[in-house]
């Protein structure tokens, strides 16, 4: 019997989605801030141009974060298929890799990878193979090329 339980206790494990294993059983709509494990700043939806100027804009940032609930702040994840989900900002835009790595935000949803890590921080890999980090000082966030404690964040 004991064996038996096991058995679907893998099987029910086994068969959950990225995007279970994420959120759990918050559900895909429940509002997500991303914290960078390595600076403790947050990723926000905010680009350079400002919020309303954002669609196709390249360059988004991280931010101190602040006490009370920031929209630029806010995300959610959208389920793409079992094994990805597209990042979505708080005015329903995407985040993406754009030109020379560095994070956009795009009209466009895109296929991010996630990974979850040994120290259960979560990491990000574009469909172009780059993960999404915290890594620059000056806050600007970029794709780089591996998965080191610059891209693992906190859900």
């Amino acid at each position: 019997m004991d064996r038996l339980l096991l058995f679907f206790i893998v099987l029910s494990i086994a068969g959950a989605t990225v995007l279970e294993e994420l959120v759990g059983s918050k559900g895909a709509n429940q509002v997500i801030k991303l914290k960078a494990n390595y600076n403790g700043k947050y990723l926000s939806g905010a680009c350079f141009a400002g919020a309303d100027k954002c669609d196709e804009i390249i360059g988004i940032k991280m931010v101190d974060g602040s006490p009370g609930p920031a929209e630029y702040e806010h995300f959610t994840f959208e389920e793409v298929n079992d094994k990805q989900v597209a990042l979505k900002t708080f005015n329903g835009k995407f985040v993406k890799q754009g030109v020379y790595g560095s994070a956009a935000i795009r009209s466009e949803r895109n296929a991010l990878t996630p990974v979850k890590n040994a120290d259960g921080t979560w990491s990000f890999e574009s469909s172009l193979g780059k993960w999404l980090s915290a890594h620059r000082q000056d806050g600007i966030v970029y794709f780089m090329p591996s998965n080191l404690k610059c891209e693992h964040w906190l859900i």
